[in-house]
């Protein structure tokens, strides 16, 4: 029997919802977990007892009295059990192994690129995941299973890679087959997910989203992808392409897609559009104290996000330009969804405080449902500093558990 098996199926519902709850609200008493589960005392005690025998849950100390005896503190072994998790993204591959608290023991990566073969790749993941689970002194019998983010949508009975809108990759990459080929070179379960779906799931079940109901995740990069989740379930908005939300028509008339449309939001908004934009600049006449730079081999992205920190005129309006179309995107998905958390996520948004203001700042004065609301939350990233590769993680345990 494998570990899936072994270590989940064995349980009831319940127990598995216990101990989600143990998860996501640790340190935490029987009683409280009675109280938040709408169970018995009874139950939850065989619930915890069970968890406690198969290694997943420890006690951890010792809460306040409420006016009987103090209660005994619960919280989820970190140390029997383990999850991998690898983040197939466009331009880098992330291997690494997590606890079940959610926390990254060890990650290491390489280069993707058009070059790079599928075959080679899973042969490169598999190396390193041997050489994690060696360099943290653990066995492969203590590994749950392998949660694998991919840049991709993909069938999930086959688990092929399905065609994006804009092919990443090279042709090689297209049906095939990852679950299976990973699930042979590891000899673990393998659960799959599109990225920013993980990343959102992470999000909404342990990180700033946990108290949401309706959650928009954006994630603002080399391009841009979405992920929608309501009353704890990934909606299958666009199901056969994650970038859908990028390719969404913002300017009929405006600059050509490499999708074959024209005025997607990533003509706009994206990283190679605001390198695009301030290139032109330059080329234009306008003034910036990066202009001998931008023809430089080393010029990127980095520099123009520091230059608007120092008050670069050109790169301050580059910026700008570019969140503004994604908060005038971004006001359509807020009134299509009536969300109360929107994340913004990202490489954009993590170095360029003034894209994330300027987004949200359009988004709310453009979205007819934000008119005189206060009850949409937006939040500049998440809580975890590799969410795709831990939602990568994360997606394995909620299926381990019977969700999803």
């Amino acid at each position: 029997m494998g570990e899936k098996e072994r270590v989940f199926r064995q349980f009831s519902p319940l127990t598995c919802q216990v101990f989600s709850y143990i998860l996501k609200h640790r340190p935490v008493s029987r009683a409280d977990i009675g109280g938040g589960l709408y169970k018995t005392a009874m139950s939850v005690k065989r619930a915890v007892e069970y968890l406690e025998e198969a290694g997943l849950v420890a006690e951890c100390g010792i809460g306040q009295s409420t006016g009987g005896r103090k209660p005994i503190l619960y919280t989820v072994n970190s140390s029997r059990y383990y999850l991998g998790a690898v983040n197939i993204s466009t331009t880098y591959c992330e291997v690494a192994v997590m606890n079940l608290c959610m926390e990254i023991l060890m990650i290491k990566d390489f280069p993707l690129n058009s070059y790079s073969v599928p075959d080679q790749a899973m042969d490169q993941v598999a190396e390193f995941f041997h050489q994690i689970l060696e360099e943290l002194k653990l066995e492969k019998g203590q590994i749950l299973g392998v949660g694998v983010s991919v840049f991709s949508s993909f069938n999930r009975e086959s688990g092929k890679v399905i065609r994006p809108i804009i092919l990443y990759l090279n042709e090689n990459w297209v049906d095939y087959p990852i679950i299976r080929e990973l699930e042979r070179r590891l000899d673990l379960p393998v659960e799959m997910e599109k990225g920013t779906n993980a990343a959102a799931m992470l999000e909404y079940e342990y990180g700033k989203a946990r108290d949401s109901e309706r959650m928009l995740y954006i994630l603002c990069a080399m391009n841009i992808r979405s992920a929608v989740v309501m009353k704890g379930e990934l909606q299958s908005i666009a199901p056969y392409y994650e970038d859908a939300f990028g390719h969404m028509t913002i300017n009929y008339d405006g600059e050509p897609c490499q999708c074959g449309k024209y005025g997607c939001v990533d003509c706009y908004t994206t990283i190679p559009a605001i390198m695009e934009q301030f290139r032109m600049g330059i080329k234009k006449g306008r003034s910036s104290i990066l202009a001998e730079q931008v023809d430089a081999p080393f010029f990127s992205f980095y520099d123009i996000c520091r230059a608007s920190e120092e008050g670069d005129v050109l790169s301050c309006e580059v910026l700008t330009s570019a969140a503004s179309m994604l908060g005038l995107a971004l006001s359509n998905y807020i009134d299509l969804f009536c969300p109360d958390m929107v994340i913004l996520s990202g490489l954009l948004v993590k170095e360029s405080s003034l894209y994330f203001r300027v987004a949200v700042d359009t988004a709310k004065q453009k979205s007819s449902y934000g008119v005189g609301r206060e009850s949409i939350r937006f939040e500049r990233r998440g809580s975890f500093p590799h969410s795709i590769t831990s939602g990568a993680g994360a997606i394995l345990l909620e299926r381990l558990m019977g969700k999803g």
